[in-house]
């Protein structure tokens, strides 16, 4: 638990993809400054991005299109 607690969103999210079987849409909580890192997110494997302040209809938009 110790290691886990330090490790980065995208380190974490790399040690998670490695797990077998594991499908789950992983969006990251960030203050994105341009569409490049947005997609800079997307290629680390993340399914999506929320940006800070989050605000309540984008969570909304999140949780619908993952969720249903």
């Amino acid at each position: 638990r110790e290691q886990m607690d330090k490790l980065s969103g995208s380190l974490t999210l790399k040690k998670l993809k490695e797990l077998e079987g594991f499908d789950i849409p992983v969006v990251v909580i960030d203050h994105k400054d341009s569409e490049i890192e947005e997609k800079a997110y997307i290629n680390l494997g993340f399914s999506d991005i929320i940006d800070v302040p989050i605000r309540k209809k984008d969570l909304e938009n999140i949780l619908d299109k993952y969720i249903g």
